[in-house]
């Protein structure tokens, strides 16, 4: 009876339906799926449409259970087995907490988001200076969830319940980030903890499905860098480095987030050696004043070379992020670090807008620069519109 009931509300609903039972436990699992990905926000209120017969058989005294319901997006890279685990783990949760039919079940509304076909994503763009040309133009940037219902990573795990498999949840972030950027052109970089890493690509076959992921949305996978965040890890059967030769052998390379010295990234960046492209960074903890402290200062421009012979080792580029002032760009210049991530340039953007002022995002003159970026009354309307090459046109500089 009841598997009638939710075949026939699963035919309305235009969806693929099957089930199974367990005679010897008495229970049966249903289950409901898509393949229209534009339906997915529209699937079947299942919850809604098993409590209403729960109580229509309970009041007519036919028939008496209790449900879960446990939903969750179907990874590309993940296999069958480890979906099913995380649908029956969900399901038997929502059991546990008596799910009654107008509640919203556990994961929905972030499930619901990670399964939208909408490219809800936005881009920090990364401007390259041009020391024979004296000109900036922008190569790519670090993509991040955007969008409704969620604006930042935090926003989106704050509605993961707890109990939840956080590396396969960074795993959907990163799938829906590389669809949200399907045929953006130039450098896209991608967050990536190093324990989900190593916990989810452990075989060559899931890098493999990413690879052919990337491809399907027609990223080349030479223009895509995986962000290792400063995060703790372990390593037992495999360890890092092998994970990312897995990647590093189809082209994609990586980036040290937040270097120094003493952080977990230095470590990373002499592990992986020529893998890393990218050391990322940040200019807010150096003071380049040497009249305030010289020693600290001298140390900073010890520290600064030192970032730039581990970069020429490795052919790889320094990244400056939250630079917020001209004469910490022009020191960074000075001492040859050419890209900038930073707001003072350009504020977050969509994935869509991004590639359609990727072109006309290039070759914006020094001069240009300078006279936004020293003029107090030019830098409140830079700030407000937050793009240096839309103002700069406004202004008749290019």
């Amino acid at each position: 009876m009841i598997p009638e009931a939710v075949r026939l509300a699963a035919e309305r609903e235009i969806v693929f339906f099957n089930y199974y039972i367990f005679e010897e436990k008495n229970d049966f699992l249903v289950g409901l799926a898509t393949s229209d990905i534009e339906k997915a926000d529209e699937i079947l209120n299942l919850d809604g449409v098993v409590g209403r017969l729960q109580d229509e058989l309970a009041r007519k005294e036919q028939a008496y259970f209790s449900f879960g319901i446990g939903r969750t997006k179907s990874n590309f890279v993940s296999d069958s087995a480890e979906i099913y685990e995380e649908l029956y783990n969900s399901s038997l949760q929502n059991l546990h907490d008596n799910v009654i039919r107008w509640q919203w079940t556990r994961f929905n509304r972030a499930n619901n988001f990670l399964a939208s076909s909408q490219a809800d994503a936005t881009i920090q763009p990364i401007l390259h200076y041009d020391h024979h040309k004296e000109t900036y133009s922008m190569v790519g940037g670090e993509v991040f969830i955007g969008g409704r219902p969620y604006g930042t990573y935090m926003n989106l795990l704050d509605d993961i319940p707890p109990g939840q498999d956080l590396n396969r949840v960074e795993l959907l972030i990163l799938e829906k980030l590389v669809a949200a950027c399907a045929g953006a052109p130039g450098l896209l970089k991608f967050n990536a903890s190093p324990q989900a890493l190593i916990d989810t690509f452990h075989s060559n076959e899931k890098v493999e499905r990413f690879i052919e992921l990337v491809k399907k949305n027609e990223i080349n996978p030479l223009n895509l860098r995986i962000e290792l965040v400063e995060k703790p890890y372990e390593e037992k059967d495999i360890n890092l480095k092998d994970v990312c030769r897995s990647f590093w052998q189809h082209g994609i390379s990586f980036a040290a987030d937040d270097f120094g010295v003493k952080s977990q990234s230095h470590q990373v960046v002499l592990d992986l050696g020529e893998m890393i492209k990218e050391l990322k960074l940040d200019p807010i903890s150096f003071k380049f004043k040497a009249e305030e402290d010289h020693t600290k200062f001298l140390d900073n421009l010890a520290f600064i070379d030192y970032c730039k012979r581990l970069a020429d080792n490795r052919e790889a580029i320094i990244t400056a992020e939250a630079v917020d002032d001209y004469d910490t760009l022009r020191f960074l210049i000075a001492h040859q670090v050419h890209y900038f991530q930073t707001n003072l340039f350009c504020r977050k953007m969509t994935i869509k807008r991004y590639s359609e002022l990727f072109n006309d995002m290039q070759d914006l003159p020094e001069e240009a620069v300078r006279q936004i970026l020293t003029s107090e009354n030019l830098l409140r309307r830079q700030k407000r519109i937050g793009n240096i090459f839309k103002l700069s046109e406004k202004l008749g500089l290019v």
